[in-house]
């Protein structure tokens, strides 16, 4: 019997959303950080303009040191953000665990899952990431995204099978129809 429980709170698949996410704030960060370094090569003309208006020249470094720790601050906020999420497929259950100082576990029962939609648009096939739909009977989550999960046709296998295991444990079959005793 152990090794039963044991094997029942054994996840079914694990995993989190992939950093290419992000994919386009590292876009932005770079052709920013691209028009920094154009101005500090064409700085004599920055400087030219700040003392036309009358600014101290330093002020120009200050301003390029502040808007660096910016991005790198909008970085690291954004790479913590997708790292601290993880879904967990474990007994019938779709656990989304998300947040950095404060957690929050949102479980889906997957008896409930009506539909299970995959989508992988051009960017994400590339990068091997996509996007995994379920529509539910949930109250609270009647429609569900999985974002950016690396290996999402993996994944729906695995749900469509869970779903099916569970839907037979507690006897829930297509329309919510109970079969008869």
């Amino acid at each position: 019997m152990p090794d039963d429980a044991a094997k029942a709170r054994t996840p079914a698949w694990s995993g989190h959303p992939s950093q290419w996410l992000n994919w386009k704030h590292w876009l932005i960060s770079l052709v920013l950080i691209a028009a920094m370094i154009w101005g500090w090569m064409e700085s004599e003309a920055l400087v030219g303009a700040l003392r036309s208006i009358s600014l101290p020249e330093s002020i120009l470094g200050w301003i390029a040191l502040v808007v660096l720790g910016l991005i790198v601050l909008n970085l690291l906020v954004r790479f913590v953000l997708v790292r601290s999420t993880g879904y967990r497929v474990i007994d019938g259950v779709l656990q989304i665990e998300s947040g950095v100082l404060s957690r929050r576990t949102d479980m889906l029962e997957l008896f409930r899952v009506r539909d299970i939609v995959e989508e992988r648009p051009l960017i994400m096939r590339l990068v091997g990431i996509g996007n995994v739909t379920l529509m539910s009977s949930d109250t609270s989550t009647p429609r569900l995204t999985l974002a950016g999960v690396p290996g999402s046709t993996d994944l729906v296998h695995v749900l469509r099978e869970e779903v099916n295991r569970a839907r037979g444990r507690v006897r829930v079959f297509e329309g919510g129809d109970v079969p008869p005793a």
